[in-house]
């Protein structure tokens, strides 16, 4: 029973790492991701702060923030593992955040904050076998993950039984986060009726960082990050290699 056991386990092993593979190859072989029509840019320059990912735009397989560092707040996860860590300046805002909310009595904990290529590859091919790939607005295909800069953050509450869910829009944590993120640089990055334009279901646990100036703007003017950027072509045409993306076609290729 064990060995047969073991044999299965093994062939499983061996499957997944086949996909792998093939995955890497596929993807940086034609620049473009597997089974998708759409053009998809490769980011050149994925340190800037306002550098946008999304279903268009991918990171390179082996890229990975230099300045990378534990940050220092709650979270559901082990010590020492990555997934507690961030770029260093979104470490620190976001521990200031986090130091605000638990001196008014907001209790929030981190599940998810960076993520290597290696670890969304992972995440994406249990999602397809699980539940098909159907290319859904739910998980991010390796290189289209925010968590891959170090600048994306999940948070999520007790109360809710520290799970990633959109109650968390409607709870006290949530919306006081909605409301105190922006002062320390971060946005809810896919916001509710916004599905079309990100290409992402609506997630009030997800934040990322811009950088103060930018996420009290992007509030201000109810945006996206797309949006953001997309208005103001000064950002894109002047500073190609500041942003690390291409000038975008004015279009929100997710819209119905």
């Amino acid at each position: 029973m064990l060995k047969k056991y073991l044999s299965q386990s093994i062939i499983v092993i061996i499957v997944i790492v086949i996909s792998l593979l093939i995955f890497n190859f596929a993807t940086e072989l034609k620049g473009e991701q597997v089974g998708l029509a759409q053009e998809i840019s490769i980011i050149n320059n994925p340190l800037d702060r306002l550098v946008l990912v999304n279903k268009q735009r991918r990171l390179k397989w082996n890229f990975s923030p230099p300045d990378l560092t534990t940050v220092n707040i709650p979270f559901t996860v082990v010590e020492n593992s990555s997934r507690q860590k961030m770029r260093f300046e979104a470490a620190k805002m976001l521990e200031n955040l986090i130091f605000q909310a638990q001196q008014e009595e907001i209790e929030l904990i981190g599940v998810s904050g960076y993520r290597s290529y290696q670890r969304q590859l992972e995440i994406f091919l249990e999602n397809v076998i699980l539940f098909g790939d159907d290319d859904s607005y739910s998980s991010a295909r390796p290189g289209h993950s925010e968590h891959q800069t170090g600048l994306a953050i999940d948070l999520t509450t007790p109360d809710l039984n520290y799970q990633l869910t959109e109650e968390l829009g409607q709870h006290q944590a949530g919306q006081w986060l909605e409301k105190w993120a922006p002062s320390y640089g971060f946005i809810v990055r896919y916001q509710q009726g916004k599905e079309g334009i990100t290409g992402y279901q609506y997630e009030p646990w997800h934040l990322r960082y811009v950088g103060v100036e930018a996420a009290l703007e992007i509030v201000a003017d109810d945006l996206t990050l797309e949006e953001y950027l997309f208005a103001q072509p000064e950002k894109l045409l002047t500073g190609k290699a500041k942003l690390g993306i291409e000038p975008p076609r004015l279009r929100f290729p997710f819209e119905s």
